[in-house]
């Protein structure tokens, strides 16, 4: 029964998937034919929000490869080894990356854990952990009097060590809490969940629906619509939305204005749930340091008390998940704030929703990055001159009771570069990418703000804005560009044509040089017809976006003037 309850609300959403797919794709007499597997991101990224999403984020190896100890390579670290004049001491190993290991550890000066990054010894590495650490000190020490500076995970200091494989740096974060992949991955099942008990309730009712039009002539849209079609999406409540989107608009503020910095890659990944008394969370769970056994590498057990959320690259994992059976990701006690705030279910209701996921083990080789196989975003041009894995976190499971309220950090500055000074023409992730860094034209500050916006829709519909495709005669860049005309507004002709690689996909007059008829739908519209809002609801989310996504960068609002529009205020 349950299975039949899986299968016809699975089908429910392709269908409503579908009909979003055509209308933000035109037909196949405009030279886009829609992908034959149109509810499926697996092509470009994985399907991050199914049920099964985490079997894609899975990396063929739980370690790291043992070759990559070598001259060049990761150090070898042993629990219980001490570094920078025996302050820090390793307590456990927390995950890997292609360019560095993450170690959680106790601080002797601040009588509190924290998280060590230790990079690979190569020059490469060497020299990007170096910017790294540039960018990281700005955003530390700028003006900590900022309401911005509470909302950037902080380094909280830098050394270096020598090992038999070279001198590695190594970079001391602060331990915070899941990233809101995380929580849009709860919120999916719980709406799964939701929805499969509506579904339980009115099963008799569709049978004898669907009975009686297959007994009548009724119209082609009232053959494939049921009684109780009405789609919401998959995203978090609108109160826990507006203050992450507050805040990570001040974190924002605080980096392009003080820091004179640009984030480049924001997304749910890097955006980390702050713990409340983190600290006591941690030492609840753990034994004292000095009890802890000196363990080679892959050779320490996990703790299936745990669970832990890295920024790791698309080589990365997390310590020995497949030893760890039922294995928990994130704070159980925001999850059940979440929860109770969906809907007004109850905190008995919520059980459900842990035995679904009790129900199936998650891995941990969680490999959060999203970025396209195709695209610049995840070659080594990119990774290699930034970091791969930002401070990671640790949660309890818990079944505390907390008010609605939620705090967030921006995480991640490994990809960031100076407003000043770009390192690299190559960023932001496809999905949250501005049409001036798909062109090839001028961008700065403005390109995170239209990343914001990307994000906040994700977070209120629990789906990407923009996924563009690939097509016979087009490709991903232009699809991309064609749905933001649909949705956003047309680019002028002098924007069009501005960047290097605008001849690619316009011609001289400024129109798409493959896709020719284009289907306007306008935000507000989508947000009402395809996800549920009401109008109202979609007229003020879509007048708080719009400004955020001017598609020419110079008009686009700015982190300051967003933070004083009344739908966060």
């Amino acid at each position: 029964m349950q299975t039949a309850k899986r299968r016809a609300l699975e089908k429910k959403l392709k269908k409503f998937q579908a009909a979003r797919n055509s209308k933000k794709n035109v037909d196949n007499s405009s030279n886009r034919s829609p992908s034959p597997m149109e509810d499926i991101k697996v092509a470009e990224s994985p399907a991050r929000y199914s049920d099964e999403s985490d079997s894609q984020y899975t990396d063929s190896e739980p370690e790291e490869d043992i070759e990559d100890y070598k001259i060049g390579g990761y150090h070898p670290v042993k629990i219980g080894e001490r570094f920078k004049n025996n302050r820090y001491k390793v307590v456990r190993k927390l995950g890997w990356g292609h360019f560095s290991t993450v170690w959680l550890a106790y601080d002797s000066s601040s009588d509190r854990h924290v998280a060590l990054k230790i990079v690979k010894s190569a020059k490469r590495y060497y020299e990007a952990a170096t910017d790294e650490i540039k960018l990281c000190s700005r955003a530390a020490t700028s003006s900590t009097s900022h309401t911005g500076h509470k909302y950037i995970v902080l380094l909280l200091d830098n050394f270096e060590i020598s090992g038999p494989n070279g001198i590695h740096i190594v970079m001391v974060f602060e331990v915070l809490g899941e990233n809101l992949l995380y929580l849009l991955k709860k919120a999916k099942r719980f709406h799964s969940i939701e929805n499969s008990r509506s579904h339980a309730n009115s099963v008799e009712k569709n049978q004898e629906y669907n009975r009686k039009l297959s007994n009548d002539s009724s119209s082609s849209f009232e053959r494939n619509s049921g009684p109780n079609d009405s789609f919401n999406g998959n995203g978090l409540p609108i109160s826990i939305v507006k203050q992450i989107s507050k805040q990570i608009l001040h974190g924002l503020a605080y980096l392009h204005g003080p820091c004179r910095m640009i984030h480049t890659d924001l997304k749910p990944e890097n955006v980390l749930v702050c713990i409340d008394n983190v600290e006591q969370v941690i030492r609840s769970q753990l034994d004292e340091p000095s009890t802890a056994s000196p363990k080679h590498m892959s050779e320490q057990e996990p703790s299936s008390d745990f669970a832990f959320g890295l920024m790791l690259d698309n080589n990365s994992s997390v310590h020995n998940s497949t030893t760890t059976t039922n294995f928990k990701f994130g704070n159980a006690s925001i999850s059940t704030s979440l929860e109770r705030n969906m809907n007004g279910i109850n905190i008995s209701e919520s059980q459900s929703i842990q035995q679904s996921e009790n129900s199936t083990t998650e891995s941990t080789n969680t490999n959060t990055k999203i970025i396209d196989s195709e695209d610049k975003d995840n070659n080594e041009s990119k990774n290699n001159s930034k970091s791969d894995v930002n401070s990671n976190i640790l949660t309890k499971d818990a079944n505390s009771d907390i008010p609605y309220k939620i705090n967030v950090k921006i995480a991640d500055l490994g990809n960031a570069t100076w407003i000043e000074e770009h390192f690299t023409n190559d960023i932001q992730t496809r999905q949250y990418r501005s049409p001036e860094v798909i062109i090839g034209a001028e961008w700065n500050s403005s390109a995170d703000i239209w990343s914001c916006a990307c994000l906040i829709f994700e977070m209120l519909t629990g789906e990407y804005l923009f996924e563009p495709r690939n097509g016979k005669n087009y490709e991903k860049d232009e699809d991309h560009l064609a749905q933001i005309i649909e949705i956003i507004s047309p680019l002028s002709k002098k924007f069009a044509i501005s960047g290097r690689y605008s001849a690619d996909f316009f011609t001289k007059r400024g129109e798409l040089r493959h896709i020719r008829r284009l289907r306007p739908f306008p935000l507000n519209e989508l947000l009402n017809k395809e996800y549920g809002f009401s109008r109202s609801e979609s007229l003020e989310i879509a007048d708080f976006l719009r400004p955020m996504l001017d598609v020419n960068p110079l008009r686009r609002a700015t982190a300051y003037e967003m933070l004083k529009h009344p739908w966060i205020n």
